[in-house]
């Protein structure tokens, strides 16, 4: 499809530009032939007109050996350009496929599981407590499906500037407490503490920036023991409040720290624990919208830190 655009634009970039410097060169050959004014001695006006007529030939020759090598040149000019004006509508489009591809695969899997379980479930009579586990695992992947579209949809309206409209002053402090998620007593959690140096304040949209901290916290209880500690601490610094979420988690593996923020992506070694690969991407882009940055230390099983940094409300 792009091969076929850039075909197509370089014959029009070729056309256009061969039009003009043709029609540049006619009108160089008439002004000179109509508005010069040749005034030739008494006895020499055939001598003038044979030299004149000399000089237009050989414009005429430049001119037109001129326009042939344009014909060459042109649509080599033009071919660079056409690649060159469409790369970024290739690269946009290439990522909104691979981002569909994703998306579809990451739906695939919860459809998957709840048309396995009621087909399950149907091919024989069952137990009460058989039909409880099988829609309880349906719930569950109906809500993997619920949390994965609304990461989407959130991914789409932080990349939105017009949720300024929504930015209010919040306390720093409120948007941690309110990003601590609850405690499934199914599973073991790491011990969680909070360190609060200070209360700054910052404008933006509460239910946003709880969900980018929340997002962090509840990276780093996922892959972090039960035995271990996930550290959250709220400070400032130069007019910025700060936010920091430590684990004692694996870390990343090595040459994969740059790939954190990609939508999807996760490591192998984390394959078998529940997750779509959202969670850093849309951390950054809240966080972004809001005119802050985030970023992630980590090293090989020393554990994670991932760090906010907002511009204080009083610093604007």
């Amino acid at each position: 499809m792009f091969r076929r655009a850039v075909l197509r634009l370089t014959v029009f970039f070729s056309l256009v530009q061969l039009t003009v410097f043709g029609a540049f060169a006619v009108a160089i050959y008439l002004f000179v032939t109509t508005v010069f004014d040749y005034d030739p001695p008494e006895g020499d006006t055939a001598i003038a007109v044979d030299a004149a007529e000399v000089a237009f030939s050989g414009l005429r020759t430049g001119l037109l050996i001129s326009f042939a090598i344009l014909v060459v040149l042109v649509p080599a000019v033009s071919y660079v350009m056409a690649r060159r004006t469409l790369a970024p509508v290739r690269l946009a489009y290439e990522a909104q496929e691979r981002f569909v591809d994703d998306a579809s695969h990451e739906f695939r899997t919860p459809l998957s599981v709840i048309s396995g379980e009621l087909e399950l479930a149907l091919l024989a009579p069952r137990s009460s407590t058989e039909y409880v586990t099988a829609i309880r695992r349906s719930i569950d992947a109906v809500e993997q499906m619920e949390r994965l579209t609304s990461d989407l949809l959130l991914l789409g309206q932080a990349g939105d500037r017009r949720i300024e409209d929504i930015f209010s002053p919040v306390r720093v402090k409120e948007i941690v407490l309110g990003a601590i998620p609850g405690r499934d007593r199914d599973r073991s959690w790491p011990t969680l503490t909070l360190d609060f140096d200070g209360d700054p304040i910052v404008r933006g949209s509460r239910e946003l920036l709880t969900r980018a901290v929340g997002n962090l916290v509840e990276n780093a209880s996922k892959f972090t023991p039960a035995s271990g500690v996930v550290r959250v601490r709220v400070s400032e610094r130069a007019g910025l409040a700060i936010i920091a979420v430590a684990d004692d988690g694996p870390g990343f593996p090595p040459g994969t720290q740059s790939r954190a923020f990609d939508r999807f992506w996760r490591a192998d070694s984390v394959q078998s624990i529940p997750g779509h690969g959202l969670g850093l991407p849309l951390v950054r882009q809240i966080v972004t919208a809001h005119g802050g940055r985030v970023a992630i230390d980590s090293e090989t099983r020393q554990g994670t830190v991932a760090t906010i940094e907002l511009p204080k409300l009083n610093a604007r």
